[in-house]
């Protein structure tokens, strides 16, 4: 450095991203800094000014505004790139300004965000703000856990290319999302050196329609992406009668069916299989488990999102269905004609077809 000592104070931010080995140890080291603002603290630099359209897409989109507003400033097909799970799948700006209007509006009505600091690279012709955004879960958004009513308070970094006509054609964002979704709930902090939290469109099954059971071979298509055992990261109620028992009007065994009662803190870490969905498999899974909608009368399973463990070391969001009504199901408990299980075992599963069966009721 050439220039002269400023005297002048630097609170800089910035975060580390370690790569541990098999061994234990650090072998790569990335860092994200926005160093431009650090120099501009300590009088080494003058920060630019940000390019209008750059500045107003940034306010639109935290205020979920959605594409509706956006896309009057940035190119039309502008790109969108986020290391975060979440927004793996958005390539897009139109689809990002979208996915910010669900959260923003729909999941966290009233939400807000501050802008802590903005910068602009002439070189470059970046533009890089960061900010903090603020909400609570209290409404439902498809994709999503039910509301917690938890808050959030998440930091990120929006850097966003300014094309020749003034407008943006690109923003990668740096977010750590993992982090997010642990405030509000949807999911515990990732294990230290694992890979991070997934929160996608995630499958876990517990019962028959696991590698090898009864139910799996019919329902191959959509269990076509297996991706891991794993162990929810709650207890639950995992129970199964002691002899062959099936009261699913769609399953066409008559064998020891297993349900799960949405009791956290009861029971065991259940053990099951995870599978990568699409929407479209989700609705035939919903077909096998008689789930018609949330809190619909007519539900024998409902299904809603629950963190679980693969044996990776990776937390994902998933779904999963526990039983509608388990009054019966507790009932037999009590009895001592049902067990409570950590898992379900093939030798459980095995069962004649039901006498006369024809098909889903």
């Amino acid at each position: 450095m050439d220039e002269a000592p400023t005297h002048k104070s630097m609170e800089t931010q910035y975060v580390y991203n370690m790569h541990v080995a098999p061994c234990g140890k650090v072998d790569r080291i990335t860092k994200v800094w926005h160093s431009a603002w650090a120099a501009a603290q300590v009088g080494w630099t003058s920060p630019m000014d940000v390019p209008s359209d750059a500045q107003q897409l940034f306010h639109a989109c935290e205020s979920g505004k959605g594409w509706h507003e956006v896309k009057h400033h940035c190119t039309r097909d502008a790109a969108f790139d986020a290391q975060a799970e979440p927004l793996k799948d958005i390539k897009t700006v139109h689809g990002y300004a979208e996915w910010m209007k669900g959260i923003a509006v729909v999941a966290m009505p009233g939400s807000h965000y501050v802008l802590n600091a903005q910068a602009f690279d002439p070189k470059t012709q970046t533009a890089t703000f960061f900010g903090t955004f603020h909400g609570i879960h209290s409404r439902y958004l498809e994709g999503f856990p039910e509301p917690t009513h938890k808050s959030m308070e998440t930091q990120y970094v929006y850097c966003m290319h300014v094309a020749p006509c003034g407008k943006v054609d690109r923003i990668t964002k740096v977010w750590h999302s993992a982090w997010a979704a642990a405030q509000v709930g949807w999911v515990r902090p990732a294990l230290q050196g694992s890979p991070g939290v997934h929160a996608g469109e995630y499958y876990f099954t517990y019962g028959s329609l696991k590698r090898g059971f009864p139910n799996h071979g019919k329902h191959e298509e959509e269990l076509s992406r297996f991706v891991g055992v794993a162990t929810t990261l709650e207890p639950y109620p995992l129970i199964v009668p002691k002899e062959p028992s099936c009261t699913n009007p769609n399953c066409p065994y008559l064998h020891r069916q297993p349900t799960l009662m949405d009791k956290a803190g009861l029971g065991y870490y259940v053990r099951g299989e995870v599978y990568a969905v699409k929407a479209d498999d989700v609705k035939e899974l919903d077909v096998l488990e008689g789930y018609h909608g949330k809190k619909h009368s007519d539900n024998v399973y409902f299904r809603r999102m629950i963190p679980v463990l693969l044996e990776s070391g990776e937390e994902v969001l998933a779904h999963c269905y526990f039983i509608a009504d388990h009054a019966e199901k507790w009932a037999e408990l009590q009895k001592g004609v049902a067990e409570c299980l950590p898992e379900y075992t093939s030798d459980m599963a095995v069962g004649e077809l039901k006498p006369g069966w024809s098909g889903p009721a």
